[in-house]
């Protein structure tokens, strides 16, 4: 095999011994025998060719080889290059501080199950800077999301993988107070005496509960294995039901002097009946409570919370189920309410009957002196609308000085509405003329103006036929810059209002042109279609 030295690498290069000619084709066309000297030399020339074939062969393969290490380290600079501008990524600039609160948004449940193992352990994994970062901020693991519906029978009562990714956050977390959503009831063995080893570990760090939201068919002591519980800082309790409604024994929970919010959302709540309320421990704490009234003891329970300043009612009971809303009478005080809200489903108006009709008999049966807020919105899609006497009825009763009056999905009446023999009655004309500030209307007849310390408005219009020149009048009253006239007219000044309109609604040009006035002067004036 022959070799020469490469000019430009000074390495050996393969050389052929055999130079093709066209000799073989004047020897193949000739008709003559070959001589036996021309032969004998073709014979030497094939031994030379074979072994250029295996030269050139070697050459190949050596080649090759240097291409592939060519190649690889063409790889590993290409590498090295997206490392060095790593380095000058913005990400890496950020202070730890900053990214740990980012992180902080990431990690706001950890959903746990089989397949899933949090955003707050996926974190811990990307590289060593945030894994310090994630392993040394407790507050990141001291949220946990717990699905066990579609986990299998044996993982949860044998532990398994779920049962690890739950210890790897309560050790995390150190000593901080968990926040838990559990969702879906766990299998658990016949034998009273059993235990669920992931529910057992997580009911030992019951002291450090916070807030607990739990989804699930039924809610007692015996499914989640949780005997006794040592709850002396959970401070927020979430009921709701994986279906239309549900069954919950609140024994388990009867200890918990801290606790400020409970809402049950159709749940039928359940508790010892030698006990006047089900959270004695909680009477005077108790700040926000929501509540199905239909499920049961829902006046025994606001008798029961001095100390209310937030209540959410709303019937998740289906109108198959037979139940009704009794009003109390007469009327319960609740002095320190501020926010109230009632949500109005289709099932449960029932017409004809207004003490069978929900949204009565919630609002006839308070009188709240001190309340700010008022929000009632409509769950799903109904026929016949809300009676508005009964907000009427209720605000002039409790002689609140109301702040916000929301009224989401909800329309007012035809019926309800007194216009003058022959005209067409508006229900958005009408309700907006209820809200100026000294004008009466058939639906404000009283001298004084309804949400007499309304800041901001939004609207939403449904009809095509809005009035701009009402809406125009009633923001222009609301308009009371001079604190001093604002507090002898006992009326706050608007500060903020927004109209949705209709995408097909035609409005003029120079339709809303008088507001612009009030916006330089410094009130907040939004009005556009709604795209939502």
């Amino acid at each position: 095999m022959a070799f020469e030295i490469c000019s430009q690498c000074h390495s050996s290069v393969f050389k052929s011994r055999v130079n093709v000619t066209n000799d073989v084709d004047e020897h193949l066309r000739s008709t003559n025998s070959l001589p036996e000297n021309i032969l004998s030399s073709t014979s030497r020339l094939l031994l030379s060719i074979d072994e250029d074939l295996d030269g050139y062969e070697s050459e190949i393969h050596r080649l090759q080889i240097r291409i592939a290490d060519i190649r690889n380290r063409q790889e590993r600079l290409k590498t090295y290059a997206t490392h060095l501008h790593s380095l000058f990524s913005p990400i890496r600039r950020l202070p730890n501080e900053l990214l740990t609160s980012i992180f902080g948004y990431v990690c706001v449940t950890n959903r746990l199950d089989v397949c899933e193992y949090g955003a707050a352990l996926t974190l811990s994994y990307v590289c060593l800077r945030w894994r310090q970062l994630t392993i040394g901020c407790p507050e990141l693991w001291s949220k946990m999301t717990i699905d066990i519906c579609n986990v299998d029978d044996d993982e949860v009562a044998t532990g398994g993988k779920l049962a690890t990714f739950v210890n790897i956050y309560l050790d995390r977390s150190k000593s901080l107070p968990l926040q838990l959503t559990f969702v879906g009831v766990p299998w658990h063995p016949d034998s009273d005496d059993s235990d669920i080893p992931l529910f057992t570990t997580i009911a030992r760090q019951s002291f450090r509960w916070k807030q607990v939201t739990i989804y699930a068919v039924e809610i007692s002591p015996e499914i989640y294995t949780w005997d006794s519980l040592n709850l002396p800082i959970l401070d927020t309790l979430n009921l709701h039901p994986l279906g239309k409604t549900a069954d919950c024994s609140l024994e388990m929970f009867k200890e918990t002097p801290m606790l400020r919010v409970f809402h049950s959302r159709g749940m039928g709540c359940q508790w010892d009946q030698d006990l006047d309320f089900p959270l004695p421990s909680a009477k005077t704490a108790l700040h926000d409570l929501e509540y199905d009234p239909r499920s049961g003891h829902f006046y025994e329970i606001l008798d029961n919370c001095p100390n209310l300043h937030r209540l959410s009612v709303a019937s998740w009971i289906t109108k198959t189920q037979n139940t009704t809303t009794v009003a109390s009478k007469p009327p319960r005080i609740l002095s320190k309410l501020d926010t109230l809200s009632v949500a109005l489903r289709n099932q449960l108006h029932l017409e004809g009957n207004s003490e069978d009709n929900f949204l009565t008999s919630i609002l006839s049966s308070f009188t709240a002196p001190h309340l700010k807020n008022l929000v009632l919105r409509q769950i799903n899609e109904w026929q016949e609308p809300p009676p508005f006497s009964a907000i009427h009825s209720f605000l002039t009763r409790s002689s609140c000085s109301l702040k916000v009056l929301s009224l989401k999905q909800i329309a007012l009446s035809d019926l309800e509405l007194v216009d003058p023999p022959g005209s067409k009655p508006s229900i958005s004309k009408a309700f907006i003329e209820s809200l100026h500030s000294w004008k009466r209307s058939s639906i404000q007849t009283s001298l004084h103006p309804i949400a007499k310390s309304l800041l901001y408005l939004s609207l939403t219009a449904k009809s095509t036929e809005f009035d701009a020149a009402v809406f125009i009048d009633m923001i222009s009253s609301r308009w009371i810059p001079d604190p001093d006239m604002a507090k002898s007219l006992g009326i706050s000044c608007l500060r903020s209002v927004e109209l949705f309109l209709p995408q097909e609604t035609a409005v003029a040009r120079d339709a809303y042109q008088p507001l612009l006035p009030f916006e330089k002067a410094g009130m907040m004036i939004v009005v556009k279609y709604d795209d939502r």
